[in-house]
């Protein structure tokens, strides 16, 4: 099992990120959503893994955009932007934002470009269920 650990700016928002896979192993990717042409994300997920966000009270914040279909996750505090969040028939599915996180070992990879903008909610949702990571999201003291 590989542990990766990140957090946002201020230390408010925490991220571990679980996998069986190894580093070299792991895919990161890029967005071209407007989104994420202003945030310039790097983002990583394993269906097979596991996603912990934990945050003290009132410091996670997020916002729904386009399709609104997941939400995406920052800290209310400093402001980084560290993934996006949705609700699937196999549970809450997350996707992370290494760059965010500050997670090196993963950001210094070569990220893949991406682009869904021609996919409709229904096969969005379905492709988000079946590669995004499980993720739990807990508050901390």
């Amino acid at each position: 099992m590989s542990t990766y650990k990140g957090r946002c700016h201020c230390g408010d928002v925490h991220v571990v990120f679980e996998t069986e896979q190894h580093s070299d192993q792991i895919a990161v990717r890029t967005c071209g959503c407007t989104f994420c042409q202003r945030t310039r994300p790097i983002y990583t997920s394993d269906p097979n893994g596991q996603v912990i966000i934990r945050h003290r009270p009132g410091t996670l914040h997020t916002y729904r955009f386009g399709q609104e279909s997941a939400e995406f996750i920052s800290c209310a505090n400093c402001g980084v932007f560290l993934g996006a969040a949705m609700e699937t028939s196999a549970g809450l599915r997350g996707v992370m934002n290494v760059a965010g996180a500050r997670m090196t070992e993963l950001t210094e990879k070569t990220a893949t470009p991406m682009d869904f903008d021609d996919e409709d909610h229904e096969t969005r949702t379905a492709r988000r269920a079946r590669s995004w990571t499980p993720i739990t999201i807990e508050v901390r003291d």
